[in-house]
């Protein structure tokens, strides 16, 4: 058991006290929610009762905008155990974090893998080169339980091509083609979504091609899963399987 180490007025403060950290990411649902704890790769389910004292006592909860009333009927004490030991376990701090709101954003269509002829096309040495770093990058990160490092330096990278020019579908789709040629021999992707999704994000970053990385969550049965997109076109799956999930992380860029 987590010791609740909230402070005892922190229920019945009239501003929020607390901010989701920069590795925490949530998504709220009519029936509760679910919060993405990157340090430890866990989801954590939150009960719809504990809603209204999380919303009211966290900056960047996301929600409606509009902060319903506190509980403080000391009857009820599961809101102020369970913000106690979210901040044990690091994911709500004092310091003040940007809102992160996770919108679903726009699945239209898968891209082919093919040239406009319909021909696999060569890979090029450069490709190899800059997938084997994409590769060894991410896998160093992952074993070295730096997950949250990791999206943050791809959101940083991305951010500096916002201003990039969007890369023809030619290229685009050449250049994803040559990452699926090389991934076999590298890894599956079978059950593999993050892994594969933060190689490609990586790869295309090394290539200056804006992109997002995302993942997604679903209750009912609780499922998560991760792809990369650019605009609306996805890169690793199919439209037809990610509009089953509701946004949670977002990084990198939407349009």
């Amino acid at each position: 058991m987590i010791a609740n180490n909230m402070p005892p007025d922190a229920l019945s403060s009239p501003a929020p006290a607390y901010s989701l950290s920069d590795s925490a990411y949530c998504r709220q649902f009519e029936d509760g929610a679910i919060v993405l704890d990157l340090h430890s790769g866990s989801y954590i389910g939150i009960d719809a009762e504990n809603l209204p004292s999380l919303r009211a006592n966290v900056r960047n909860w996301p929600g409606d905008g509009k902060l319903p009333a506190v509980d403080t009927d000391p009857a009820r004490s599961s809101s102020s155990t369970l913000i106690g030991n979210l901040i044990a376990r690091g994911i709500l701090t004092t310091s003040a974090v940007d809102e992160r709101y996770p919108s679903d954003i726009e699945c239209s269509d898968a891209l082919p893998h093919f040239d406009n002829a319909g021909h696999r096309f060569r890979v090029s040495v450069i490709d190899v080169g800059l997938f084997a770093i994409s590769f060894l990058l991410v896998k160093w990160h992952l074993r070295s339980n730096r997950l949250p490092y990791l999206i943050s330096l791809i959101k940083r990278r991305q951010t500096l091509l916002r201003k990039a020019s969007p890369t023809p579908i030619s290229e685009l789709a050449r250049t994803l083609g040559s990452f699926m040629r090389l991934r076999i021999w590298f890894f599956s992707a079978y059950q593999h979504c993050l892994l594969d999704s933060l190689i490609l994000s990586e790869f295309l970053t090394l290539r200056s091609i804006r992109c997002a990385f995302v993942i997604g969550v679903t209750t009912k049965p609780f499922l998560a899963h991760a792809w990369v997109q650019t605009g609306g076109c996805i890169l690793n799956d199919t439209a037809e399987h990610v509009q089953m999930f509701h946004t949670i992380v977002v990084v990198g860029h939407r349009g």
